[in-house]
């Protein structure tokens, strides 16, 4: 009898069922404990697992020495002894490193500052030498003397921390630079620095966060890049990614903002542990944002509304603060608060110290605590909390938010004290009749020149000449216009145009230079100097949208260096707006002040003469010089007349300016500006084509001659290159609705014109000409060929350039142009791409090909032979196609991304073709008949009139078979970024092709 039936007749036994139900209580009771046992050591696995894996990404060469490598890393290790598969996976590596290198701003400030202490890989771990991983003293000093000679640029050899800010509050500046030094020593001594990146944990999700939105805006004014963390409860971490960066391999985020503090009162033991650690380790501050309903902030301090319905409050800044950096107590300043602001009440000498202060009208002494620091007495971490949402309205708030970040930061982030001050007066002799300046207005502006002077070093008002209206007007006036050129030296002159005309109307360039030399011997004449190097076209006409003739009318004439303009990139937002350089001119970005070329009187101004004051104290002005390190504002002659209104806006804002911040304005001549400016903002010398007919404002101003707004591409074939590009471009244009570029005669069929620098420099006009010209709207399109005129219903402008898919530039260049762009992308085996790729440049008998073999280019790392290196990373790169993938998802939408099974394509190419006319939206046509696979080629061909019309010589060649020890080094190699892809695809819902299902289906291994 077995020992279930005996148990069951037992318990049948009515005296003996409570045995038995505590003996089944018992049971469940084990069972239970042991489940949970094993998910404890489970779950400790895990973290044991990638806590080790974070360690050997992060401190790579001590795992080396000591042997503890994870199983991918020692396979690759043991792959390397043989043959050095290491350096192709530093391709990405490096090739990212290259896109994202860091460009350091330099200045005379910021060499008056700190002495910067590098991080020199190679210098940093036992590697070298160098046990402690600390930079030995005489190489600090070699690299500082270099630091300070003249400005560099970062190699990516070495990684360079960015120097201290240049200018600091007196008071406390010598602990400020101190703190930073050494925090920057400490980190050259771990060999781990901090990025200059901000942490923003939110408690929504991003696209439903408002506070995103006011801090996406305020963080991106002064260039501070942030990513967003998980605030969710169900996170395990508020990181969204690793800590460490593996490719700079420093410390990732420099400061945690977080939306809500009850983010992280409410999380769990384990998040507020790690956040705390990684705080504390590395010198990261935290600002938080507290709500009323939040009681307990920390240990002692408590919060409880600041008022019960909206009303208005004085605030006020505690001036010995430390935090205090751009902020300046300049007094009390009126603002509106909610019911969402808040007090802080509790105990707090000793732990906390006063920020912010605010009052009640009415009861000015009794102030209240509304913002305080943290000096991290109790666990050693620094926090600013702000009783109040965090989407901010008041520029107080937003001044203190980025005085916070810089303050808690160990990394430098936000813009320079310094900033540069200048007032354009566009238009000098033009303005209706009776609006002029008169002899006493023009004295009263020479008289304003000089009381600024006495705030702000060198001030001088910058006059635009446009020679053809001097005189012209009332006596006064006239007597106005001859004495602004008596007192000519008072001011800085630069050229407009002699009749005010507007360049763009003009395509002649020996016109606009007529017409230039007319305001230059006017000039002469007159004996007015006129600085040649900074020039103003009317209503910022011609300089862009890019007008070509302007800018070599002024080359030619004038010898421009710099201009400034508004609409670059549009005119709104204004934090947006940026610079860039084209033919050698560089292009500043101009700021509004609130004053137009009708507002001459205070009546007459919109809003009243209050608003525009707001707009000086604290408002879009105020705020424009706060964001901007290079504030160019337009003004026009009538606002210096009758009123006066440029005079008093002038004088204010500087006068509001010094009273309430630290910064620093001075005034130096445009093109100087220019020279700083790009000094400083490196990333904005190359300029973005945008469309023109997307802004009115761009429609207006751009060359009536290129006022063709339908004959941009609809869609983009993008590669990559050796996967069939060629034939599809050959097949859609068969389609009656299809319309392909021109050819150019550097790239026959390709344009290549968003992966190119030298095409991308040839502006959007080059662009265009070779683009079908549509004449309206009616769909109708005209080529080149005048006597060849094609009407297509529903036409489809197509360029194919194979080389923008692995372009780090197309995909953001693309989608400023073309936001709703259709991308083609055709995908084979990328092993079989890179043979290919080889195979056409042996063809081509390309030099780096000559004595070596496919093997030999891909093991090997070619430092002495840069043509190899360069063929090798054209045979790899390409072929990471999760990588390339990724980018062109990060700026158009999965609805306008297309991916074609390459080898389907090569073998039955009709399903494909179909599948490309459905995305496209055309008519679906039956390829069936109109493409045959050619006998004597061996691939697919269109057929033109009955005969079959197939690419050259040069196309479907058939290639020798790939040695055996390659194609296991490629297939290893591609891997991982082929199981990436098949996530992505599987996102996207595409189907697998046939080579990405075996590559994920066999984990490759090298045979000996």
């Amino acid at each position: 009898m077995s020992s279930q039936n005996a148990r069951s007749r037992i318990c049948d036994v009515p005296s003996r069922a409570p045995c038995c139900r505590r003996f089944h209580i018992r049971r469940v009771i084990v069972i239970t404990m042991a489940v949970v046992l094993l998910l404890l050591c489970l779950e400790f696995w895990s973290q044991h697992s990638r806590r080790a894996a974070n360690r050997a990404r992060t401190f790579g060469w001590a795992y080396h020495r000591q042997g503890k490598l994870p199983d991918e890393e020692k396979a690759a290790a043991e792959m390397d002894k043989d043959w050095p598969l290491g350096d192709m996976d530093k391709v990405e590596n490096s090739y990212n490193a290259a896109q994202h290198a860091p460009a350091r701003v330099s200045n005379e400030d910021q060499k008056k500052s700190v002495k910067p202490i590098f991080i020199v890989p190679g210098l940093n771990g036992p590697k070298a030498g160098n046990k402690a991983g600390v930079v030995p003293k005489s190489i600090q000093d070699d690299l500082v003397k270099s630091f300070l000679k003249k400005p560099m640029t970062v190699k990516m050899s070495a990684r360079v921390l960015n120097p201290p800010l240049n200018v600091y509050q007196k008071k406390d500046q010598n602990a400020h630079t101190q703190r930073k030094a050494d925090n920057l020593v400490q980190s050259a001594t771990l060999g781990v620095g901090v990025e200059p990146l901000a942490l923003v944990v939110l408690k929504a999700k991003p696209f439903f966060s408002i506070s995103l939105a006011d801090m996406r805006e305020l963080l991106a004014k002064h260039r501070i890049r942030f990513e967003v963390g998980h605030g969710s409860l169900v996170r395990k971490s508020f990181f969204p990614q690793s800590v460490i960066n593996p490719l700079s391999k420093l410390a990732r985020y420099s400061v945690v903002i977080f939306e809500d503090w009850s983010l992280y009162t409410d999380a769990s033991e384990t998040k507020r542990t790690e956040l705390d650690s990684y705080c504390s380790k590395f010198g990261v501050g935290v600002v938080a944002f507290v709500a009323p309903s939040q009681k307990t902030v920390l240990k002692g301090v408590s919060v409880r509304p600041l008022v019960s319905k909206p009303m208005e409050v004085l605030l006020s800044v505690n001036s010995k603060s430390p935090v205090l950096r751009t902020v300046k107590a300049g007094g009390n300043l009126k603002a509106e608060a909610s019911q969402d602001w808040c007090m802080f009440t509790g105990n707090m000498s000793g732990l906390f110290s006063a920020l912010e202060f605010a009052a009640q009208p009415a009861g000015v002494q009794q102030k209240s605590t509304v913002s305080q620091l943290d000096s991290g007495r109790m666990d050693g971490i620094r926090r600013v909390f702000f009783c109040r949402p965090a989407a901010m309205n008041e520029w107080l708030h937003k001044a203190l938010f980025l005085d916070a970040i810089s303050h808690l930061s160990p990394a430098m982030m936000g813009l320079p004290l310094s900033r540069r001050f200048i007032m354009d007066i566009d238009d000098i002799f033009v303005a209706p009749v009776g609006t002029k300046m008169s002899h006493a207005d023009v004295d009263e502006l020479i008289k304003t020149q000089e009381e600024v002077r006495k705030r702000v070093p060198n001030f001088m008002f910058n006059l635009g000449l446009v020679g053809s209206k001097f005189a012209n007007g009332t006596a006064w006036e006239v007597e106005g216009d001859h004495h602004i050129v008596k007192s000519a030296k008072e001011f800085y002159w630069f050229p407009h145009m002699y009749t005010h005309r507007a360049p763009h109307k003009t395509a002649n360039v020996t016109q606009l230079i007529m017409e230039m030399q007319g305001n230059k011997k006017f000039a002469q004449e007159m004996g007015i100097t006129v600085s040649g190097k900074y020039a103003i076209a009317p209503k910022h006409s011609g300089i862009y949208p890019v007008h070509e003739p302007l800018y070599t009318a002024w080359r030619d004439v004038w010898d421009v260096k710099a201009t400034s303009t508004e609409e670059y990139m549009h005119l709104k937002p204004g934090y947006k707006r940026r610079g860039f350089v084209y033919r050698g001119i560089k292009v500043l970005p101009r700021q509004t002040c609130g004053l137009f070329t009708h507002t001459f009187t205070r009546k007459d101004y919109p809003g009243g003469f209050e608003r525009l004051m707001e707009n000086v104290n604290g408002g879009e002005m105020f705020e424009s010089i706060l964001h901007n390190t290079m504030c160019i504002f337009m003004t026009h002659v009538s606002n210096y007349g009758h009123d006066r209104l440029g005079n008093h806006v002038t004088k204010s804002i500087v006068e509001y300016v010094q009273k309430w911040t630290n910064l620093e304005l001075s005034y130096a001549p445009p093109h100087k500006v220019a020279d700083e400016y790009f000094e400083q903002h490196l990333d904005e010398v190359a300029p973005f084509w945008l469309d023109p007919c997307r802004d009115p404002r761009h429609y207006a101003i751009w060359s009536e001659e290129m006022h063709r707004c339908y004959n941009l591409p609809h869609a983009l074939i993008v590669g990559p290159q050796k996967t069939g590009t060629t034939a599809l471009l050959d097949f859609l244009t068969m389609h009656p609705n299809i319309t392909r570029n021109r050819n150019t005669a550097r790239h026959f069929e390709e344009m290549q014109f968003f992966s190119s620098d030298t095409n991308y420099n040839f502006g959007l006009e080059w662009y265009m000409q070779h683009m079908p010209m549509i004449h309206n709207k009616t769909d109708v399109v005209v080529t080149y060929n005048a006597s060849d005129l094609i009407e297509k219903p529903e036409h489809i402008i197509l360029e194919k350039s194979a080389t923008y898919f692995d372009s780090y530039m197309a995909p953001l260049r693309a989608w400023r142009l073309l936001p709703s762009v259709k991308i083609i992308i055709i995908l084979i085996d990328p092993v079989k791409r890179a043979y290919s790729w080889w195979q056409h440049q042996v063809a081509h008998r390309d030099p780096a090909t000559q004595h070596t073999s496919f093997k030999q280019l891909l093991s090997r790392k070619h430092h002495r032979h840069p043509g190899k290196a360069v063929l090798k990373n054209r045979c790899l790169l390409p072929g990471q196609y999760s990588t390339h993938l990724k980018r062109w998802m990060a700026f158009l939408p999965l609805s306008q991304i297309h991916v074609v099974d390459g080898d389907r394509l090569s073998r039955d190419p009709v399903p494909e073709v179909m599948a490309v006319q459905r995305f496209l939206n055309l008519t679906v046509l039956d390829y069936s008949k109109m493409i045959k696979k050619s006998e004597k080629k061996g691939f697919y061909c269109p057929v033109v009139k009955g005969v079959l019309r197939c690419l050259g010589k040069g196309k479907g060649r058939v290639y020798p078979p790939m040695d055996i020890a390659a194609r296991t080094l490629l297939r290893v190699y591609y891997a991982m970024y082929n199981r990436d892809l098949a996530r992505l695809l599987l996102s996207m819902k595409v189907p697998f092709p046939a080579w990405l299902k075996e590559s994920i289906a066999s984990r490759p291994v090298r045979t000996p």
